[in-house]
């Protein structure tokens, strides 16, 4: 008798390869694609219909900060490009680490500000120039 394991593993396999067979069928149809063989096996068929790619492939990436080499999964561009409507231009270009540290950084950089502004209050009516509209003498 099967695990359990065994039996979901068998089931998410099915699923993963009903599903790319729907988005196969999603390419042929919109006339992306001649044929399945033109998508890698490794690959997850983009249906996007903006997207300039027609797959998407795990990615060897170089981080900008650090150096390291890390993979860019298909799973992660698939949810980049599809799910959250990402740039269809972009590509990684940090590592994971890297990433969450930029955007740490970039939280406090925006906490600190908006604690600035509100220990400085909102401007008075004295700092802001006032607007005149051009009188008669003025023309």
């Amino acid at each position: 008798m099967k695990t359990t394991c065994e039996e979901n593993q068998r089931k998410r396999r099915k699923t993963l390869f009903q599903e790319r067979e729907r988005r196969v069928s999603v390419l042929l149809a919109q006339g992306r694609i001649k044929n399945a063989m033109e998508i890698p096996d490794d690959a997850i068929p983009a249906v996007t219909p903006n997207s300039v790619r027609l797959f998407f492939r795990d990615e060897e990436i170089t981080c900008c900060e650090c150096g390291k080499k890390e993979t860019w999964k298909a799973e992660d561009q698939q949810w980049y490009f599809e799910i959250a409507h990402g740039s269809v231009f972009a590509k990684a270009i940090r590592c994971r680490a890297c990433r969450v540290e930029k955007r740490s950084a970039n939280q406090q950089s925006v906490a600190t500000r908006l604690a600035g502004m509100s220990a400085v209050g909102p401007p008075s009516p004295a700092a802001t120039p006032a607007v005149t509209a051009p009188s008669v003498t003025d023309r």
